[in-house]
């Protein structure tokens, strides 16, 4: 009999190990297909995310203006929804097999993740503002072009 787990006042029924992930659940889905579809849906919020903050943080590099809270807020955004979409990459890698796309998709994601909290984390101690703009940017758009070739590794469109 496979673990049941409660959330949100639904029972879903999860797959023992050693069994078929697509098993059904109790409402006719698969978890494997719903972490799917959360994952690929997430993207476009991420996507949204990294449109902003490039924009609020290249506005206020440019300008050389004060760093604000708005500047850390939005780095924060983008930084919990790309950390959001790898825990959720990691659970549909779990629950699917893999292929050889993959692996090149999960590495590239990963190093995103990487990427922006350390990139993110060091802006944070910078002193200068004008370089802390400079350093959270770099902390938006390495990671941003890291997604785009993980999205491109496994033959979608990004948009």
């Amino acid at each position: 009999m496979g673990r049941w787990l409660s959330a949100v006042g639904s029972t879903v029924r999860l797959p023992r190990s050693g069994t078929n992930s697509q098993e059904p659940t109790a409402d006719g889905k698969t978890v494997s297909t719903a972490l799917f579809h959360a994952h690929s849906g997430l993207r476009y919020l991420v996507l949204l995310a990294a449109l902003v903050a490039v924009a609020y943080l290249l506005r206020g590099w440019l300008a050389r203006r004060a760093w604000d809270s708005v500047a850390r807020i939005v780095g924060a955004i983008f930084t919990g929804l790309l950390d959001l979409q790898g825990l959720l990459g990691i659970g549909v890698a779990l629950a699917r097999p893999w292929q050889g796309p993959y692996v090149g998709h999960v590495v590239m994601m990963l190093l995103a993740i990487v990427a922006a909290h350390a990139l993110g984390g060091s802006a944070r101690r910078l002193a200068d503002d004008h370089a802390r703009y400079g350093r959270a940017l770099l902390a938006v758009i390495v990671p941003l072009v890291l997604v785009v070739g993980g999205i491109l590794a496994i033959g979608r469109r990004v948009v």
